[in-house]
């Protein structure tokens, strides 16, 4: 049997190609590879915003935030409420997307919205309820 023959001379280590009889390059070694590659940055969990107590996932809202439910719900444009709020200028329609989008924001609206639509239908009614006594009622109960 004959045995395989390893090269000698510089550049014969394993994993380094040899350039040529002088090559200077220090052979490549596994272990200093992994080493000097830039470390895996650890996946932690976003933290959740803070609220006007300091405490995540309290129900509360801002009073800014409060301010521009009030305001929204004037004329319901957004950008104005958040400018009328007191949010800035510049970025008031960015601000305004981004809060009607906060589930709690947006909760309020709508709790407020039905609270409106509530009150409105019990004054219609009442208003019908006097427009049917004035209709079918006798002439002389209105004259006197």
């Amino acid at each position: 049997m004959s045995e395989l023959r390893q090269p000698r001379g510089r550049g014969a280590e394993v994993g380094h190609a040899s350039v040529g009889a002088g090559s200077v390059h220090p052979p490549l070694q596994g272990p200093a590879l992994v080493t000097s590659m830039p470390a895996k940055k650890e996946n932690r969990p976003k933290k959740r915003p803070t609220t006007r107590a300091g405490r995540r996932d309290d129900p509360r809202l801002t009073v800014k935030r409060l301010l521009f439910i009030d305001e929204y719900l004037v004329d319901f444009n957004g950008a104005a409420a958040a400018v009328r709020a007191g949010y800035s200028k510049r970025s008031a329609a960015e601000t305004a997307y981004k809060l009607l989008r906060n589930a709690q924001v947006l909760d309020r609206v709508m709790l407020r919205i039905h609270q409106r639509m509530k009150a409105t239908e019990e004054r219609a009614d009442e208003e019908w309820k006097r427009i049917a006594e004035i209709a079918f009622g006798q002439l002389t109960d209105i004259a006197s």
